[in-house]
């Protein structure tokens, strides 16, 4: 079984947590803004799980991802710089104000975390990637292991 689906807009990378102490206790916890990205991921997966069958959430079994994280080139770039992105002669690898790869993946695992999978610990494979693209986003490609 396979799923796909897309989330629009500038990619987020997984933040440091952020620690607070209440009734004498630590606690940590993702800010406003990767919060939101979490959950803008997964309301994304449980639409593709609506319209795409053979994905019950979620599920045990093992999986393999494949991420490709698209960012918008820098505006201060001229249209030739811009042009050369497009066609994938530049990489954001060197931009980075694109996150880290790592940072990136993590911030979309663990968002589908009770959705797709029970636990991350289930991804067998994992294929990341930055490129640039017009439109901002991150594409989602899950494969499914079915149990033998």
């Amino acid at each position: 079984m396979v799923l796909y689906f897309t989330v629009e807009g500038k990619p987020i990378p997984q933040g440091r947590p952020r620690v607070t102490t209440k009734f004498g206790y630590a606690m940590a916890y993702d800010s406003k803004r990767n919060k939101d990205y979490k959950q803008r991921v997964t309301e994304r997966a449980r639409k593709a799980i609506i319209y795409q069958s053979g994905f019950e959430e979620p599920s045990s079994c093992l999986m393999d991802v494949s991420i490709t994280f698209n960012f918008e080139p820098p505006k201060s770039w001229n249209k030739d710089q811009k042009n050369k992105a497009l066609m994938g002669y530049l990489s954001p690898g060197h931009n980075k104000s694109c996150g880290d790869l790592d940072n990136l993946a993590k911030s979309i695992l663990d968002a589908l975390n009770g959705v797709i999978w029970i636990d991350d610990s289930q991804i067998e494979s994992l294929h990341v990637r930055k490129t640039y693209s017009k439109h901002a986003g991150a594409s989602v490609k899950i494969i499914k292991h079915e149990p033998k």
